[in-house]
């Protein structure tokens, strides 16, 4: 009887080693099931986070003997709100327009004075310039475009796209 009960104890050791030593080396991660108000047990659905498509800043400075300067930048697919931070760093008052390459359509012209800077959204945002685009801006290229009139550009844009509104 002995013999049985050791073999037995033996076996079972033996065929739990074998199994661990076959079970997969990462670990699983599980998400408990949520219990509602009223008792029923239900499965989490997992929520996916707004793409925001890119941040990114860009300098705007004048060639010699210019008074003008350009940046661009594309709004892609999916990716149509848009806050620009405009600063104008020199001693002089610029004219900034944006403009949808693809159309000529102009979204705004802002004169920003001199050392002095302006946030635009394409949605309405309390203290801020724009707000008349709030279903998102078109497809495609920009052109940001400084004009000193005769004096030269200095400045820095900070821009940031993204699908939804709440991501700024």
């Amino acid at each position: 009887m002995k013999k049985k009960v050791s073999f037995l104890a033996v076996l079972t050791l033996a065929l739990a080693a074998s199994v661990t030593a076959a079970a997969p080396v990462t670990p699983e991660v599980s998400v408990p099931p949520v219990v509602s108000q009223d008792g029923e047990t239900t499965q989490p659905i997992e929520i996916q986070p707004y793409t925001i498509d890119k941040t990114w800043s860009d300098i705007a400075k004048s060639a010699p003997g210019r008074s003008d300067a350009t940046n661009s930048f594309t709004v892609n697919s999916g990716n149509g709100h848009l806050k620009l931070l405009i600063k104008n760093v020199s001693a002089f008052p610029v004219t900034v327009t944006l403009t949808h390459s693809d159309t000529s359509l102009v979204y705004f012209t802002l004169v920003i004075p001199a050392n002095s800077s302006k946030e635009w959204y394409n949605f309405p945002v309390s203290g801020a310039e724009g707000g008349q685009y709030p279903q998102g801006m078109r497809l495609g290229d920009y052109k940001l475009q400084w004009v000193g009139k005769d004096h030269p550009v200095d400045g820095i844009v900070y821009g940031k796209l993204a699908s939804s509104t709440t991501d700024f």
